[in-house]
This record gives C-alpha cells, structure tokens and sequence, in this order.
C-alpha cells in the first residue's frame, strides 16, 4: 500500500481495520460513477 514505508500510522490504521472506511469511500465514488453515467 505504501511502497517507501513513509506513512506508518495509515498503515496501522489500515491493520486495525479502516477496511470499512475504505468500502464506505470505495461505495461513494462507484455510486458518483454510476450518475455521471445517467447524466451521459
């Protein structure tokens, strides 16, 4: 996820499970995809 290794405290959010956070973003942005698709 961060190759360098600069930003460990995201990783360890990332371990401690923002998994969800990541779904919720993940939902978001395909439920914005799907209505500039309508908009098209």
């Amino acid at each position: 996820l961060y190759p360098d290794g600069h930003d460990l405290t995201a990783i360890s959010l990332h371990d401690m499970g923002a998994t969800k956070f990541d779904q919720a973003e993940f939902g978001l942005s395909l439920y914005y995809y799907e209505q500039t698709l309508k908009v098209r």
